[in-house]
């Protein structure tokens, strides 16, 4: 639909020019005055407009609020997924607690992600955003700014946040990367507050294209000495322009849906993969009389993947690569896997007449 601007009561003719400027810097702000109302009233209500791609522009991050967490809500690790689309790495031997919290910075926010660790001098901690290249390439030779809501403290020593963005060096590999941008140190907070980064994303640097897929890096590095860092990360987003748009939260299930491209699994959305969940949601089969031979049983998923994913099954007690097939632990595989969907196979020679598991399915970059 055609872009309609339909001001507040109230809104027109708020600048009264005077019969004699004070100066002409006064002039000129005043003449300004209505351009910087008109501007900011469309940066506040710019979701509303019908465009093509405004979702991707107003905000091209995937759960940039922390609503999905279908993995689990708590993880002790130094390397892997956590929230959905979110992964964490660390450098050092120990280990660091990524965990769904309640501690937000407005109403927006339902959850943010907390983290806490032990860092000794020089050693990082970054959570990677991945965007597949054919979104990425849609903000070829754009300005674009990334904004999110952080707090954090240290124990001992000091901790330096800073944001970079990387593309990747092959098509949707990101096991190599090259900077085009960083945005040099930025302020700890032991309270929430917002930062933000603009750049210009070039459509090719260092031989490397924009359409390969970008990663936003959000680093935080210890100084001083060693100490354990505890913070929140809250409405991250990416849009264009040099200014950091209002943060504009999406549905729930708008958000899952999003996610679901890219990690989908059976168990109910609060159960974590691989937990015992023998009453609720597992896939199965009853052929209605006990067989000794192969049992298929195809797989759809509720969104297409990005690419053919990894599937693993669970049998409903958490055994992975198994399925219940007279009883618990069978083997079982996942064969025919597509972007749409897989088929799920035992060749186990228990007689029974059916089988009975759960799966996830992981198309992350």
């Amino acid at each position: 639909m055609p872009f309609q601007f339909n001001p507040p009561d109230g809104f027109k003719n708020k600048t009264v020019f005077p019969t004699t400027p004070a100066s002409e810097d006064e002039f000129r702000a005043q003449m300004w005055a209505p351009f910087e109302q008109v501007r900011d009233y469309i940066n506040q209500h710019l979701p509303t407009l019908d465009t093509p791609s405004m979702g991707l522009y107003r905000n091209a991050i995937i759960n940039g609020n922390f609503d999905v967490w279908q993995r689990g809500t708590s993880f002790t690790t130094s390397n892997g997924y956590t929230a959905d689309r979110w992964a964490f790495a660390r450098t050092g031997s120990a280990f660091t607690t990524v965990s769904r919290s309640t501690d937000v910075p407005d109403g927006k926010s339902t959850y943010s992600l907390r983290f806490s660790g032990d860092y000794a001098p020089g050693e990082v901690q970054e959570f990677k955003y991945y965007m597949e290249g054919k979104d990425a390439a849609k903000f070829a030779g754009q300005q674009v700014t990334i904004a999110f809501q952080h707090k954090e403290s240290v124990s001992a020593g000091n901790t330096t946040p800073q944001i970079f963005v990387a593309y990747a060096t092959a098509p949707d590999n990101f096991a190599s990367i090259h900077q085009v941008g960083t945005s040099g140190p930025l302020s700890a907070s032991a309270n929430y507050t917002k930062v933000s980064y603009t750049l210009t994303l070039p459509a090719v640097s260092g031989g490397h294209s924009i359409a390969n897929g970008l990663v936003i890096i959000i680093r935080h590095t210890q100084g001083g000495t060693t100490g354990t860092l505890t913070g929140n990360l809250s409405q991250v987003q990416l849009c264009t322009g040099d200014v950091a748009l209002p943060f504009q939260p999406r549905s729930f299930a708008e958000e899952l849906a999003l996610c679901q491209r890219y990690y989908e699994k059976s168990y109910e959305y609060a159960t974590p993969p691989g937990t015992t969940d023998v009453n609720k949601g597992y896939i199965g089969i009853d052929l209605g009389t006990d067989t000794t031979g192969k049992i298929d049983v195809p797989v759809r998923f509720s969104v297409s993947k990005r690419i053919a994913p990894t599937v693993i099954l669970y049998d409903p007690i958490g055994n992975a690569n198994a399925v219940f097939r007279g009883s618990y632990n069978k083997p079982a595989e996942a064969v025919d896997i597509g972007d749409t969907g897989f088929v799920a196979r035992t060749t186990d020679p228990t007689s029974a007449s059916g089988i009975y598991f759960h799966w996830t399915a992981d198309a992350e970059l």
